[in-house]
């Protein structure tokens, strides 16, 4: 370009590392190191330089099969071992291939290099985001799993761990965190800033006009290059600083956030501190190693694209979870909590001990959603704030299951061949199912030898990678040290088996006598049996209750309990929830509960006879629109906050999904109808606010949204006869809801629905608002409306972050439009189809699963979707691709034949 550096024709493409390209470069390269600046500039791209050491072991290989990672705009001033080399050779498909005739086998070898790079809008790589409300700008970086090198050049896979040593040029009123603890703000003209600066360009310091500052950064410990991170902007912080185990001076502990967000970072910071203090005090100790890192700071990111993220000592937040706009619930805190410790847990599991490819993901992500949970279930403080944070964990099992029901699903421990397979693996069998694996496999052997594993672990595989088989060996070598909790059970073959099968198989049983016949079906789509450790709860019509054990076999279906008291007839499997089985209620316990389930003392017992109803509705033994009634029946009596808003969550999500187009709108009203009696009449103020918000779940009919009109214009609840209900006071979130609903609706004029939202927002210009005001567009039962936003959805290069596209996308097919967005049913397969061929990966992902129309699609609609996987399903590049747009399929169909059981 006309800046001299060489750019890359295939910048835009899909471009994945296969696992045997990744294997060659760890056999041949070690001790890795990234010396870099980088240049952060507001705007869309940014400069650096860098200087990559590695060492080569002398082998033979093709002279061209070497090469660093590198998706950006263009290279320039390309040195290796001292040779200069030509960019416009070297610099090809997201590759710097470095020649072997360049390098020298059996030596330290040095490749630097100027690089330009531009800012992402997708959440991957570097992120840059306009602040509405004052016109900030912030960047931060999401890098896991394969968009390090999309910021700059790197061997940009998991175990070629390396140092970073980074120096940083911004504009005056940023900060810039990064993993490394900053050494001091250094001013250009401060002679330090030239020794900082040394061997960067004039020209990328020139282009600040002296307005910059510069940091330098400690080196980091060998990490895996999706560690890496640098967060940049005028970002507001607390800081606090702590004692931990195992040093003397405190740890320096902040929360970041944007200026404009001060308020709910002030809000949310007790949830931050306190639990990753906690944290660290209780993982130093049950994994036998004390936090390795220098500091510890967690920052709430704008548009972030998954919860949180473990970069080492810097982790990543999504703003979501300052829940802006709502009181906070039990549910809410219980949540952010376990982000906190779960990220907290990674830099253990994860960034410690890092898998060696990311096929063993796992063993990042079950640990760390498992032992957080465990971490808050023991350390008292936290168990008081979160009491029945078990009632969650189900929550993330019901995930799993979700994913194991499709043809989609996989092993826990699943194989990897490309990047593209990673970012597939982030899903609910990763996190729910593996982390429902670890609590059954704690449940087999125990707190003492899980422990003692994670341990010897640590010990023998700190700061390198690992695979399952290292994992087993540590789990072999625990159980013999300690008492046989199950002695039937040889864990690391139990473990092994567990996770390299897939499916989740249908426990059921019933009376013959005075046993209790338990039978294990294998699921459609599950690979066999299952060995595992269930608990039950017996009890009787006065709820007196006793538990007892059974081990169902992985040879054979049937398994029989004697029962110890026959007068106790009814029963719940797994109790504790500790095995990964759908469990299926018996007719007779499911009756008797079906107006009687708050009888039950414990509510993670409740939980599960929630799910086992639900899992009778998706096996189909259970009509949805009877669960509905076992809703309504039984809402008004439950006691915890956690379990209605948990319950109504689900059935709020069930109800679009299972119940047929004829009967939604009324199930939608008798459900709302039966909350907003509770809201009146109810006098349980703790359960209030939770039985308002997931009112508004069920906010449908015209009549009922004329209602909450009504509500809107006093700014809270209205009973029947027009009087205000106390302590309902409209949340931000919850008129926000109105207004969508307004908007979806054709009760007004466009004037008066944007009447509506402008009174609402007022002078609300936040990220928020911007959504609300896209998603209102999206909503609109307009022809032209609806055309505009098609063209915007399917537009990749509309300009559109993906967390604005995500608004447009998800709002496009509702059903108070559906005959107008019926031709669109076709146009969304012939965009799919189209999606197979652009390079934006995220963009390809984000259309297929979020616009999917959920109702009115017929077998027609569904086949021409199997028609386009069938189409590229035999070609690898395709792969990711291909299961997307499957789990789509598979997702409508399983919903389908569920609502066309209800007509029966």
């Amino acid at each position: 370009d006309q800046f001299g550096f060489a750019c890359d024709p295939k910048v835009s493409e899909n471009i994945a590392l296969y696992k045997e390209e990744a294997v060659f470069r760890k056999r041949v390269i070690s001790n890795v190191s990234y010396n870099v600046i980088l240049a952060l500039r507001k705007g869309e791209t940014f400069d650096g330089q860098i200087v990559v050491t590695f060492d080569l072991k002398n082998a033979q290989f093709e002279e061209t099969v070497l090469f660093l990672d590198y998706q950006g705009e263009g290279i320039k001033d390309l040195v290796i071992n001292g040779e200069a080399i030509d960019e416009t050779e070297a610099f090809v498909g997201q590759r710097i291939v470095l020649k072997r005739s360049f390098l020298k086998p059996g030596e330290t070898n040095t490749v630097s290099l100027t690089f330009k790079s531009k800012y992402k809008n997708d959440g991957t790589g570097a992120h840059h985001f306009t602040d509405p409300e004052d016109g900030n700008e912030y960047v931060y970086t999401q890098f896991e799993a394969f968009h390090c090198h999309r910021a700059f050049p790197a061997f940009d896979q998991p175990d070629l761990r390396a140092a970073l040593k980074l120096r940083t040029l911004s504009p005056e009123d940023w900060n810039v965190i990064s993993n490394g603890l900053e050494q001091g703000l250094v001013n250009p003209d401060d002679v330090k800033a030239k020794d900082i600066l040394k061997g960067l360009n004039q020209d990328i310091i020139d282009a600040y006009d002296g307005n910059y500052k510069v940091q330098d950064y400690n080196e980091t410990p060998r990490i895996a290059p999706y560690l890496f991170a640098f967060i940049a902007g005028p970002f507001d912080f607390i800081e606090r600083k702590e004692i931990i185990p195992g040093r003397e001076e405190p740890l320096l502990m902040r929360l970041y956030f944007r200026k404009t967000l001060r308020k709910d970072a002030e809000r949310v910071q007790e949830f931050m501190f306190a639990p990753a203090l906690k944290g660290i005090h209780w993982y130093s100790d049950f994994f036998g190693f004390d936090y390795p890192y220098e500091k510890y700071d967690q920052i709430f990111c704008p548009e972030f694209k998954f919860g949180a993220m473990e970069n080492v000592g810097t982790v990543t937040f999504t703003e979501n979870l300052l829940y802006r706009g709502k009181e906070l619930s039990e549910l809410d805190i219980t949540r952010l909590v376990n982000v906190v410790l779960h990220e907290l847990c990674h830099h253990w599991f994860g960034d410690l001990v890092t898998m060696q490819w990311w096929n063993d993901l796992w063993l990042n992500e079950s640990f760390a959603t498992y032992v957080s949970y465990l971490c808050m279930s023991v350390e008292d403080s936290l168990w008081e704030q979160s009491p029945n944070l078990w009632v969650n964990v189900n929550s993330y099992k019901n995930w799993g299951y979700s994913e194991d029901d499709l043809v989609t699903g996989h092993p826990i421990c699943k194989q990897a061949p490309h990047t593209d397979s990673a970012d597939d693996m982030i899903n609910g069998i990763t996190y729910g199912k593996g982390c429902s694996f670890l609590k059954q496999l704690y449940h087999l052997i125990g707190n003492d030898t899980f422990s003692e594993a994670t341990k010897i672990y640590f010990r023998k595989h700190q700061w390198g990678n690992t695979t399952l088989k290292d994992f087993l060996k540590c789990l072999d070598e625990a159980n013999d040290k300690f008492p046989k909790k199950t002695e039937e059970i040889i864990p690391s073959q139990w473990a092994e088996t567990f996770l390299n099968t897939r499916g989740a198989n249908i426990l059921e049983a019933k009376f013959e006598g005075d046993e209790l016949v338990i039978t294990q079906e294998i699921s459609e789509y599950s690979d066999g049996l299952r060995e595992q450790k269930v608990d039950i709860l017996f009890f009787n019509e006065d709820f007196e209750k006793e538990v007892q054990t059974v081990l169902t076999s992985e040879t054979s279906k049937t398994v029989r309990v004697k029962v110890e008291d026959t007068n106790k007839k009814y029963f719940i499997l797994n109790h504790g929830d500790h095995a990964y089985f759908k469990i299926i209620l018996s007719e007779d316990t499911a009756d008797f509960l079906s107006k009687k389930l708050s009888s039950i003392d414990e509510s993670l017992d409740r939980t599960l006879v929630w799910r086992g109803v639900q899992g009778m509705v998706k096996t189909r033994k259970l009509k949805s629109t009877v669960y509905f009634d076992f809703v309504t029946n039984n809402i008004p009596t439950e006691s915890q906050s956690m379990v209605i808003e948990s319950t109504l969550q689900t059935a709020g999500m069930l109800v679009g999904s299972y119940i047929p187009e004829s009967k939604f709108r009324e199930i939608c009203s008798k459900t709302f109808e039966t909350l907003y009696d509770l809201v009146i009449n109810d006098n349980r103020d703790n359960l209030k606010s939770t039985l308002v918000n997931s009112l508004f779940t069920f906010l449908s009919s015209d009549e009922h949204v004329k209602l909450a009109i009504t509500w809107l214009e006093a700014g809270h609840l209205l009973d029947t006869s027009g009087n205000e209900i106390k302590n309902t006071d409209l949340s931000d979130t919850q008129k926000h809801t109105i207004i969508r609903c307004i908007f979806k609706k054709s009760l007004h004029s466009d004037e008066e629905k944007e009447k509506y939202l402008e009174n609402t927002l007022g002078d609300d210009k936040s990220d928020v608002a911007t959504n609300l005001r896209l998603s209102c567009e999206a909503l609109s039962p307009n022809a032209d409306s609806k055309e505009t936003v098609w063209n915007k959805i399917t537009n990749v290069d509309s300009g559109l972050s993906s967390y604005e596209r995500a608004a447009l996308m998800g709002a496009f097919f509702n059903r108070d439009a559906a005959e107008i967005v019926k031709p669109y049913f076709k146009k969304y397969v012939a965009h799919v189809k189209v999606c197979a061929d652009i390079g934006d990966r995220n963009y390809t992902s984000q259309f297929i699963t979020l616009t999917a129309p959920g109702f009115d699609y017929d077998d027609e609609f569904i086949q021409s979707l199997q028609d386009v996987v069938d189409e590229f399903k035999t070609n690898v590049t395709y792969e990711s691709y291909s299961r997307t747009v499957s789990k789509v399929i598979g997702t409508l169909e399983v919903n389908r034949k569920i609502k066309d059981y209800a007509l029966e």
